[in-house]
């Protein structure tokens, strides 16, 4: 008897779990895809979030640059240092 069949939760036994998903044990990249693609709602969220907070984070410094260049330059204004602020 293998490990993988002593420890089969989805096989016959006395116990069950009713509904209990099969999850493919062929590979370990099989058995964690299989895992991650039974929450793919969630997997999809994680890489929009995660992109959108590094461009956002890219940003930064882009907008720090412009704030330096407006307080520098003659049409300084609060409005348009405040916005940059308030975007930061």
């Amino acid at each position: 008897m293998t490990v993988a069949r002593a420890f089969d939760r989805a096989g016959a036994g006395e116990f069950r779990a009713e509904g209990a998903v099969t999850y493919d044990r062929r590979t370990p990249l099989r058995w964690v895809l299989s895992h991650l693609l039974q929450y793919w709602p969630l997997l999809l969220s994680f890489f929009v979030a995660a992109i959108s907070t590094n461009v956002l984070f890219s940003l930064v410094p882009t907008l720090t640059g412009r704030a330096f260049d407006l307080v520098l330059s003659a049409e300084a204004s609060r409005a348009g240092l405040s916005r940059i602020a308030l975007t930061i």
